[in-house]
């Protein structure tokens, strides 16, 4: 799934991908970034606000009751 969207400030892509594994699902989740001339000194100066580390978890299959 990949979802784009766009600001005076800046543009961004979202990637998010799911994958079988044989515990469940592994959930993917990306954003990228490109920051407009006028918002790229905060997002060098905060990188508190533009975090990069990408996140990936396991969601158990769901299981059906006794």
């Amino acid at each position: 799934i990949e979802l784009s969207g766009s600001s005076a400030l800046f543009d961004v892509r979202d990637t998010i991908t799911l994958t079988a594994t044989p515990r469940g699902t592994r959930i993917t989740y990306r954003a990228e970034f490109r920051f407009s001339p006028l918002a790229a000194p905060v997002a060098r100066t905060q990188p508190a606000l533009v975090g990069e580390k990408p996140s990936a978890g396991t969601v158990p299959r769901p299981t059906r009751p006794p």
